[in-house]
């Protein structure tokens, strides 16, 4: 009775309620079937390197979770050719071709139970070099490197060698760059074109890792470097600044130095500090004989031997940066008053 029921409520027959009901009852199972996951294989492919450069040997691995490579007959081609095959056969090495080459890699699986599978991936070697740069201080004429120190900034630049189809070099301004400092993404640094990266380390001792990802603009071709910069401790180098050469960079003074003249002037040079001259940001305080030398800030002392005295004086400095606090250095000499035992007179400061 109750169907019946239901029916004349809503005004319909009995036959067409049944005939509903039995439409659902052939649609239920069919759904079902629809919804069971088949049996359908799955292979995938990954190359390593996974951005390799110009004419490397690159190994290509298949590896499946659904199928058993090991008893699987694997047949590989590159560019179309066969170049290897066999059971189990689940890794293919060959060499990249120049910038700009395309190597097309397809595997083809054939499992136990009959089923085929292909995958396949392109490579396309790049290659992407890293050059950094410390912006810290030397002074002019200085023929080293100036040195990566703590809590300078560091310039790092990237020369991309990626090529199109043609192998024509691609211009760095349309490839796209993704810096990574100390292992975390700076989208600040990254972006179109942005070939250099200007940064301070976030731990002013520590190592300072940098990547770049470069591609381009399809993504289609990739290239990855990373290089580790170690910082230096900054330092501080007296050398003579002489009446008639100038300031004589040539030679640093040593630990001690015989004062043969009437005065003696020293000037501190901050090597690697985070400063664009001597004087910008820089704090200098000089000591003789382990007293304070008072109404002296600047880089360069003079002093000057008093009448009829010998012997000798210890001169020490102690150089701070004004806003980076890991920056500091210290320098001392021993200056000898005719090889006696007296004492130096402090006779003034020059800039």
């Amino acid at each position: 009775m109750f169907p019946q029921a239901i029916a004349r409520k809503v005004g319909l027959s009995v036959a067409a309620l049944s005939l509903s009901v039995a439409l659902l009852l052939c649609v239920l199972p069919a759904i079902a079937a629809a919804q069971t996951p088949g049996n359908f294989a799955t292979v995938d492919l990954s190359a390593a390197p996974a951005t390799p450069t110009a004419f490397q040997n690159v190994t290509v691995t298949a590896v499946s979770y659904t199928a058993d490579l090991s008893t699987s007959y694997l047949t590989w081609y590159k560019n179309g050719v066969k170049a290897a095959e066999g059971v189990g056969a689940s890794s293919f090495s060959f060499t990249t071709g120049g910038f700009g080459s395309v190597t097309a890699i397809i595997v083809s699986v054939k499992t136990q139970d009959g089923q085929t599978i292909q995958q396949g991936l392109e490579v396309r070697p790049a290659d992407v070099n890293l050059n950094w740069e410390a912006l810290s201080y030397t002074p002019p004429f200085y023929k080293g490197k100036a040195l990566y120190s703590y809590q300078a900034p560091l310039r790092v630049t990237a020369v991309p060698q990626i090529a199109d189809g043609n192998g024509v070099r691609i211009d760095p301004s349309n490839l796209i760059f993704s810096w990574q400092v100390d292992f975390k993404a700076r989208q600040d640094l990254s972006g179109l074109g942005k070939d250099t990266a200007v940064l301070k380390a976030a731990i002013p001792f520590k190592e300072t890792s940098v990547t770049v990802t470069v591609s381009t603009l399809d993504g289609n071709t990739t290239a990855t470097k990373t290089i580790v910069v170690k910082p230096n401790a900054p330092q501080i180098v007296l050398y003579r600044k002489s009446p008639l050469y100038g300031l004589m960079t040539n030679m640093a003074v040593g630990d001690s130095f015989l004062l043969t003249e009437p005065e003696l002037s020293l000037t501190a040079i901050p090597y690697f500090f985070d400063t664009g001259s001597p004087a910008e940001n820089m704090t200098y305080l000089w000591s003789m004989n382990g007293s304070t030398v008072a109404g002296v800030s600047g880089n360069t002392l003079t002093v000057r031997q008093t009448k009829n005295a010998a012997g000798s004086s210890n001169i020490s400095l102690s150089a701070t940066h004004t806003r980076d606090m890991f920056e500091y250095g210290n320098a001392s000499v021993v200056v000898d008053f005719n090889g006696q035992t007296a004492g130096g007179a402090l006779l003034n400061s020059r800039p």
